[in-house]
């Protein structure tokens, strides 16, 4: 079952913070910014995208490098810290 935070409790979006919590802020800053202001909605669409495609390479669901998917998985079990997590 998704996890539900205060910060928003019927969220379009909880479902996905069983994979990750970042996932889920990232979506729900982009909807919470939607109307107000497009290019922040952008920018975090944008850093979603970004932190899927990080988790989906060290899943080894994606062809890449083996230095890269190495420095994924160990982006995705929170042993280092990509820019999308700062």
């Amino acid at each position: 079952m998704a996890l539900m935070t205060p910060e928003t409790p019927h969220s379009n979006f909880a479902f996905l913070a069983e994979y990750d919590p970042i996932f889920q802020q990232l979506a729900n800053a982009a909807e919470r910014s939607f109307s107000r202001d497009p290019n922040t909605t952008l920018i975090k669409l944008r850093q979603l995208a970004e932190a899927l495609n990080l988790c989906i390479h060290a899943l080894g669901a994606s062809p890449q490098p083996a230095a890269a998917q190495i420095r994924s998985r160990r982006i995705c079990r929170g042993e280092l810290t990509a820019d999308w997590r700062a």
